[in-house]
This record gives structure tokens, sequence and C-alpha cells, in this order.
């Protein structure tokens, strides 16, 4: 288990990783995300928000459609979302 700047970590090939930062840095990283996951690893993403969290006067919004859509195009499959209030949490799978 390490608590660092993803830039700090040499190896590749994680099974599992965890980032609990908001929607921007998670978009910033994810191509480096992806180079450190091994095929068939797991992310799991939070510190996302949902509509009550983000901005409720924009019907539908929340940070779902966005991270969904950067990590799929990078070959990660969603398979569960989790939300606790304003508060979501989402796990992939990296083809």
């Amino acid at each position: 288990i390490r608590q660092c700047e993803i830039s700090e970590i040499e190896e590749t090939n994680f099974d599992i990783i965890v980032a609990n930062i908001q929607k921007n840095v998670l978009v910033s990283i994810a191509d480096d995300i992806k180079k450190r996951t091994k095929p068939n690893g797991i992310i799991i993403l939070s510190g996302l928000l949902t509509e009550k969290g983000g901005h409720p006067e924009i019907s539908g919004y929340d940070d779902f459609v966005v991270i969904k859509e950067r990590f799929e195009g990078l070959g990660f499959k969603l398979i569960k979302r989790l939300d606790l209030d304003e508060w979501m949490g989402l796990v992939f799978t990296l083809s």
C-alpha cells in the first residue's frame, strides 16, 4: 500500500489501484493509471460527486459521465457504481 503521486510509482502491472481524488485529477492521470494496471486488473475511483454534490442546477450533472467515458475510452469496463449521499465510487476492470 502506498500513498503518493502516481508519477512517483515506477512499477507496472498492479492487480488493484485505488484513487480517492476529484474528477479533474482522475481525468488527467487516466493514462498513467492504465499504464500501471495489469490486464484484468481492478481500479477503484472515489472522491467523485453525484448530481446532489455537483451542480444541481444542471439537470443530470455528475462526474459519472466524464469518468466513465474517459476510462472506457482507455479500455476499462465499468463493473460497479456505489453512491452515498453526494459521493460516488466507481469500479472498473481493464479488458
